[in-house]
């Protein structure tokens, strides 16, 4: 008699062993995937569609700084490319300006110009920020601060820096304009919210040229961030 690929139900004995291991196995990897650290990507925690490369711990060195230890990722990597002293110093007070654990230091700067000078007007204290806050963090950092992440701010990026033609960041992927011209979606526009030092912010639009990476001195731990270079 030919044999059925078919039985009834009560002739079933046991459940067959490499089924049921499986079933099991998937279980607790999936109970046990909940307790896992953020960065780690499970079947219920995927890749998000523009990944940016997942959490960073800050506790790995002590008192480091959000902007070297932000979570990104870039694409397109290019020969390294060397800033002019213009748009060296142009950077470096860029980011001192608008890098949070910095500002209590340029409020202290903004007091003194404003015990030394009375009169100061706010163009006046735009302009001094522009001119000498540099100059004056790196010589207060020497001497007032012991944090070597901060330390390392003071003294400014490295005139040589790492050029991509893509970014990941904050769930989102920026090109860089020349990326886009031959794609059929423009990623390189984008908005910056203004942060001057007096009554009127304005929130400025522009299209991406540059995704520039920066290093800064001391090589213990590797201490990077990313511009985005716009016109």
């Amino acid at each position: 008699m030919e044999h059925l690929p078919v039985h009834l139900a009560y002739e079933a004995i046991h459940v067959e062993g490499c089924i049921c291991n499986a079933h099991l196995v998937e279980e607790a990897s999936s109970f046990f995937s909940h307790y896992f650290k953020p960065h780690v990507y499970t079947r219920h925690r995927k890749v998000p569609q523009n990944d940016d490369g997942g959490t960073c711990e800050h506790g790995e060195h002590g008192g480091n700084l959000s902007i070297f230890t932000y979570p990104r990722k870039g694409f397109g990597e290019q020969g390294p490319k060397y800033l002019t002293e213009e748009e060296l110093d142009a950077t470096h007070i860029y980011i001192l300006l608008n890098f949070v654990e910095v500002q209590p230091y340029v409020k202290n700067f903004i007091d003194s110009l404003r015990r030394n000078f009375p009169q100061i007007t706010e163009k006046e204290v735009d302009m001094k920020l522009d001119e000498d806050l540099a100059s004056w963090f790196k010589r207060y950092a020497r001497v007032h601060i012991d944090n070597q992440f901060v330390k390392a701010l003071a003294d400014g990026p490295r005139r040589s820096v790492k050029p991509f033609t893509s970014y990941n960041v904050n769930g989102f992927k920026f090109h860089t304009k020349s990326r886009s011209s031959s794609r059929s979606s423009n990623n390189n526009g984008i908005c910056i919210k203004g942060t001057n030092y007096n009554a009127d912010d304005y929130d400025y639009y522009g299209a991406i040229t540059d995704i520039l990476e920066l290093e800064y001195k001391d090589s213990t731990p590797i201490k990077r961030t990313v511009l985005f270079k716009c016109e």
